[in-house]
């Protein structure tokens, strides 16, 4: 016990001096490689046991490390994401026995959350309330760390405390503190809290202990008469068939319109806008998408899937299914012609994403109708799909591409709105400076955008250096 405490201090430590070298008034580049490195040798010499044992931590190892590129060669908010992400999978895995990826993240969080509090209320003023009265040895072991930990910490802010306040009330007294970075304190300060979570683990009991009652087949449960009514099953079977033919007719229809407007061509019909018709189709999907998912989830829960008379209800539920999957295809259409007919934005990007989440979730939804599967089982298999896609859209130039095609492709692109994007689009926005019809406060935007771009390069180091801040600055070059 004495050695592990140790050691988890020395390795939290070290882990917050080297990541506030890495980050301290840097970017996101190569610091972002050589963190994972670093908290991953952390992490196998912490757990080199666990590691082995769970194949599926490599996929949030090799996560972590194509994250880390991602930002190398993209430096783009979503691969910093992913990255931050993977991480709390990573540590959360390492310390559960867990394979859902919502469970671990929400452990991580919570960690992450809680650790500092934990640290204040527990570990400081009541570390008796925590002790094990059967384990002498440990307690005492326990005890000598959080006072090792108090004599450094408590003097240390108590001095910072009273510095700052001289300080205020004697300018002779500040100007011999001038070579103390209050800004690196606070920054590594605020970096420990952040990393608190991460070396010293706490795990969100309640919805772990859920978790492992949950499985991913349903299995079927024997009631006595007394509990429910002998026909209570056969009459929740007719009313799932009534609705269920209800609703398939009611998207029938739906999708018959819909299709109707498609054949003729949307700008024929005077009534309804481009974006009226896109966005009316999406509010629609995500309405019905959520009514069939839940609806089917609801009837096919339990001992419904072992009723002898139950294939009509299944016959009509993939029928849903695969009119849902054809509203999906009707708005992934729909979005095309709109983007075509303006312009490329996250939003509509956006939809795009949602569909294939939409996708995936009918989809697994059939599987669990066909193989009788758990809720749990869908919120598994969806939650790695969203994880995936996550990692791949971070390898993805998305601000780049936007430009580009709107640049390219739209008669009216709004240079505003590309403005407001990283200064990943710079290389592609710099001949917009040359144009004479382009709105002086406009230019004078773009002006600042790039303008702050090369401040803020010049202000960091080698730390920072990323693939595409230097395609930029070699665009500028040139363009000079």
């Amino acid at each position: 016990m004495k050695n592990t405490m140790k050691s988890t201090l020395w390795r939290y430590g070290l882990l917050i001096l080297f990541s506030s070298f890495l980050f301290y008034q840097q970017g996101f580049g190569i610091n972002s490689l050589l963190f994972t490195a670093l908290l991953l040798l952390i992490l196998l010499i912490k757990h080199s046991q666990p590691i082995k044992a769970k194949g599926y931590l490599w996929f949030f190892i090799s996560g972590m490390v194509l994250s880390s590129i991602a930002i190398i060669i993209f430096h783009s908010t979503i691969a910093i994401l992913s990255l931050s992400a993977f991480t709390l999978l990573l540590v959360a895995s390492l310390n559960l026995n867990s394979q859902s990826v919502f469970v671990l993240l929400a452990n991580s969080l919570y960690s992450v959350l809680v650790t500092p509090l934990i640290w204040i209320t527990d570990k400081l003023f009541s570390t008796a309330t925590s002790l094990d009265p059967g384990d002498v040895k440990a307690n005492k072991s326990q005890q000598l760390a959080v006072l090792r930990v108090s004599a450094v910490a408590i003097p240390l802010v108590g001095a910072v405390i009273f510095i700052l306040l001289y300080a205020t009330a004697n300018p002779l007294f500040s100007n011999a503190f001038n070579w103390i970075s209050w800004d690196w304190i606070s920054f590594t300060f605020w970096l420990g809290v952040l990393l608190a979570g991460i070396c010293f683990y706490h795990p969100l009991n309640q919805m772990n202990r859920w978790q492992a009652q949950q499985g991913n087949t349903i299995s079927r449960k024997r009631k006595l008469l007394t509990d429910t009514h002998p026909l209570a099953l056969k009459f929740e079977l007719k009313t799932a068939v009534t609705l269920l033919i209800l609703l398939n007719i009611l998207l029938l229809a739906f999708n018959g319109a819909d299709l109707q407007y498609l054949l003729k061509g949307i700008t024929q019909d005077p009534e309804f806008s481009h974006a009226d018709f896109v966005h009316q189709g999406v509010y629609t999907l995500i309405i019905s998408i959520v009514l069939a998912i839940s609806i089917l989830l609801y009837y096919f829960r339990g001992n419904m899937n072992f009723y002898k008379n139950h294939l009509t209800l299944k016959r009509l539920a993939y029928v849903w299914i695969a009119q849902n999957l054809l509203l999906a295809a009707s708005i992934t259409y729909k979005n095309l012609i709109y983007i075509q007919e303006f312009s490329l934005t996250y939003k509509r990007i956006g939809v795009f994403v949602y569909i294939i989440l939409v996708v995936a979730g009918l989809l697994t939804t059939y599987v669990k109708v066909k193989n009788k599967k758990t809720t749990w089982y869908l919120l598994n298999i969806n939650s790695w799909v969203a994880l995936a896609l996550l990692l791949i859209s971070s390898f993805i130039p998305w601000d780049s591409w936007i430009t580009r095609y709107n640049l390219s492709k739209s008669e009216n692109p709004d240079i505003n709105y590309l403005i407001q994007l990283s200064d990943a689009n710079i290389p592609q926005l710099l001949p917009l400076r040359q144009n004479p019809y382009l709105a002086e406060a406009t230019q004078i935007a773009l002006n600042q955008k790039i303008s702050s771009f090369e401040e803020r390069e010049e202000n960091r180091g080698w730390l920072s250096w990323n693939y595409q801040d230097y395609l930029t600055l070699k665009a500028l070059e040139c363009d000079e």
